[in-house]
């Protein structure tokens, strides 16, 4: 594996540390959101998590090309791990709107960007999530005839990102130590074995030799 060590370091303070910092930031959230660690996220590209962690700190320039297979490996669309002014923004995309909390007739409540729109000749509620408007996610959203509406309240955009955020990193860190749990699971059995097999425990000739001397 590879980490990019000849790649130049960037210089402190220039245009081109704001672009990468903002990069890694997006690039770190895909990865947390596809439940991947850096080094799993290095892996699969035949690189390390030290680059990997280059890359999220904005150290590095990773390259398009990188950074296309980045997005494949965290299934997001490759525009989302752009800064804001080189994308289409999802929220902007579906029309006039605003962030809300809206419910719906069996409390069903939603946090996202609400728009109203017609849908087969009746007006609406498109409201799309978190996971669409920051994920890469196009399938997360939902959508409800307006006479379903209870009621709605004012969030802002900063708000329900962060909120999103927060979700994505505790999904990350369950996710890791789930992980750890496993690798100590799997070592405990791998040293309860050894010592099995130093005591001569299940040791088949052991017993076959008892069985000859009481013969």
């Amino acid at each position: 594996m590879t980490e990019q060590a000849e790649a130049p370091e960037v210089k402190e303070g220039s245009d081109e540390e704001a672009v990468l910092a903002d990069v890694g930031e997006r690039v770190k959230l895909a990865r947390q959101g596809a439940l991947l660690t850096q080094a799993m996220l290095g892996d699969s590209l035949g690189m390390t998590g030290t680059a990997v962690s280059y890359w999220e700190s904005g150290k590095r320039d990773m390259g398009i090309a990188v950074l296309l297979r980045i997005a494949e490996a965290c299934r997001v669309p490759a525009s989302s791990l752009l800064p804001a002014e080189h994308q289409d923004h999802a929220a902007e995309s579906a029309g006039e709107g605003r962030f809300a909390t809206i419910a719906f007739m069996g409390h069903n409540e939603y946090t996202g960007y609400v728009t109203e729109i017609v849908k087969n000749g009746q007006p609406a509620y498109h409201v799309d999530l978190p996971e669409k408007l920051w994920g890469g996610n196009p399938l997360n959203y939902v959508e409800y005839a307006a006479s379903a509406w209870f009621s709605d309240r004012p969030v802002t955009e900063e708000y329900v990102r962060r909120q999103w955020e927060s979700r994505v990193r505790a999904a990350a860190e369950r996710a890791r130590q789930e992980a750890e749990w496993r690798r100590a699971q799997e070592q405990r059995a791998l040293t309860t074995g050894e010592f099995r097999a130093s005591e001569g425990i299940g040791d088949d000739d052991d017993d076959e030799g008892y069985l000859d001397d009481d013969d």
